[in-house]
């Protein structure tokens, strides 16, 4: 909307302050504009004049969301579910906010609620694994992220953090084959490839973990951590090949000062 079509929803409150579609427009209005607090007014506004208005309440826990005021939002998710038990939008984004709140139990019974009324809900399968994950619960993250990849083979987001949570449990093999999906599916993932790299690293596949990190630096070269990770494995490869043919570096050494 332009600034006409909000002066003609306020011209309509002044004329009806009970007009509930004008005060729920209005605050849609001011949440896209980023203006929360007055998005938040407005909600309330409509949420006097009707306290069963669904809608109002979820858009309300989604402005304060916008302000990080969590324990606000989870109450305004809390009154949805209420008024409608069967509302997967709010149990989703009640999950999320326990997830900021690091009530990981919470946000897990959410997104399975979501699942419940839903079982093909994606991305609710993604943020379970990240709640199991962020309680070390690997196993169980490992379930729900491979649920996401059966339905969206493509979701090169789960695949990473599939590959993250298999590094986390030493399983280098198959954190390598997710990481080099997702690289597969977008060539540009810089993290994929730095992930990846460790991942050869931690295998002791110094060679080819150096070509990885070849490729993140060549993609972002401001990105310091591609240095250091180059680096050490460049040093440990030196190292390797100082043990196995001490001599022979010896005089590759010595060759390379007389030059």
């Amino acid at each position: 909307m332009d600034k006409s079509s909000k002066e003609f929803l306020i011209k309509k409150i002044e004329n009806n302050p009970k007009d509930i579609m004008a005060h729920g427009n209005l605050g849609n209005m001011h949440f896209n504009e980023e203006r929360y607090e007055e998005a938040i007014e407005a909600y309330q506004k409509v949420i006097e004049l009707d306290p069963e208005q669904v809608a109002a309440y979820n858009n309300l826990g989604n402005a304060y969301t916008k302000q990080e005021k969590y324990e606000e939002a989870i109450e305004a998710y809390q009154k949805v579910i209420e008024l409608d038990p069967k509302q997967i939008v709010a149990y989703s984004n009640l999950g999320d906010a326990y997830s900021e709140k690091e009530r990981y139990e919470e946000a897990i019974e959410a997104y399975q609620k979501v699942i419940e009324l839903d079982p093909e809900q994606v991305a609710a399968y993604n943020n379970l694994g990240n709640a199991y994950a962020k309680q070390g619960k690997y196993e169980e993250a490992i379930e729900a992220y491979q649920k996401v990849i059966e339905l969206d083979p493509d979701e090169t987001a789960t695949l990473y953090n599939l590959g993250n949570v298999h590094s986390e449990k030493e399983r280098y093999e198959e954190a390598i084959e997710a990481y080099q999906k997702v690289i597969e599916l977008d060539p540009e993932q810089v993290a994929a490839y730095n992930n990846l790299g460790n991942a050869y690293a931690k295998q002791g596949k110094y060679e080819e973990a150096i070509k990885v990190y070849q490729t993140a630096i060549e993609l972002n070269p401001g990105q310091v951590a591609e240095y250091s990770n180059l680096i050490n494995a460049y040093k440990r490869t030196l190292q390797n090949q100082i043990r196995k043919r001490p001599f022979g570096f010896l005089r590759k050494l010595f060759s390379i000062f007389r030059k």
